[in-house]
């Protein structure tokens, strides 16, 4: 499973593949740091 990201650059199309499972980690790590660092300052 991949996602496609799209790219126009003066007419190039540059067309790459982004794998999931990487992408989800990235973003579900960047969420699971935001959450505890508001648990944090709410203290």
């Amino acid at each position: 499973m991949h996602l496609y990201t799209d790219i126009h650059l003066d007419n190039i199309r540059i067309l790459t593949e982004v794998p999931i499972p990487s992408t989800l980690l990235l973003l579900g790590s960047g969420l699971f740091g935001l959450v505890g660092m508001r648990k944090r300052f709410k203290k």
